[in-house]
């Protein structure tokens, strides 16, 4: 066993997605085939975005697979919609979770209302002896919003950026990956982190999904993955999981290989 942690040490395989809990299309059914999917990726770490409703079948299914299921209950929603699911032989390393909400959750009239309601953040998952923090995130999205840098998301990536830095100050090594709804025009929300010595490892295989809402301005939403550029994090790797034409999500789903 102890060999078998070690190469999870300096080995892991995460994937990630955000599953589009939509209550009017069939969301277990859609979810129930993401798990298979991530599941048969051999993942040592799963991380959904939108998961607000847990699914007994999915939670039974990543069980069954060796998984162990992180998230925090609000009655019976997962706070924030943020769910993780860890390798048995890797959960032993899990030192600490955290659970932390944007200050700011977008304008009450318009799309960005159901924040209010579901509340948008992060969770971090901390590993002990390893000095890694993983940080799985939903920011808001910019619906019916023409100008992408709005006052919302620069407060939310504002937020986040500072959280990131001084974890990275405090000795962790940190991933940063999820739902980052970064507009292509938004370059105040990019800027940000790269301002601040982080390294967006997805550039290069970065997909766009696009979508016309009525009368509304194209938007552009996108998944990215962020580390420091000084932690000796390698990404050996990376592939996405078409979950878009499968009708699963609206999202891909996207899978890192890292060496730590």
């Amino acid at each position: 066993m102890k060999l078998k942690i070690e190469r999870k040490i300096k080995d892991l395989r995460i994937g990630f997605c955000n599953v589009n809990y939509n209550p009017l299309k069939k969301p277990t059914k859609r979810h129930l085939a993401i798990a298979e999917e991530m599941i048969d990726k051999t993942l040592d770490i799963v991380l959904w975005q939108e998961a607000f409703v847990s699914s007994k079948k999915v939670d039974q299914l990543f069980e069954k697979s060796g998984y162990i299921k992180l998230s925090k209950k609000r009655i019976k929603f997962n706070k924030f919609g943020l769910v993780a699911f860890v390798k048995q032989e890797l959960h032993t390393l899990v030192s600490n979770k955290e659970y932390t909400k944007f200050d700011k959750q977008g304008n009450f009239y318009t799309l960005q209302a159901s924040n209010h309601i579901a509340n948008k953040g992060f969770q971090t998952i901390f590993f002990k002896d390893l000095n890694l923090a993983i940080i799985n995130i939903h920011t808001s999205a910019t619906h019916r919003i023409k100008n992408p840098e709005n006052k919302t998301l620069i407060s939310q990536h504002n937020q986040l950026t500072k959280y990131l830095k001084e974890l990275c100050d405090k000795g962790y090594r940190i991933l940063a990956m999820g739902d980052f709804n970064m507009p292509d025009k938004a370059k105040f929300s990019l800027q940000s982190y790269l301002e601040k010595g982080f390294v967006d490892i997805t550039k290069d295989i970065l997909y766009t999904f696009k979508k016309k809402l009525r009368k509304w301005d194209l938007i552009e939403t996108r998944d990215r993955v962020f580390i420091f550029k000084e932690h000796l994090i390698t990404c050996k790797n990376m592939q996405t999981l078409d979950f878009i034409s499968k009708k699963y999500s609206d999202h891909q789903g996207l899978i890192v290989h890292i060496n730590i």
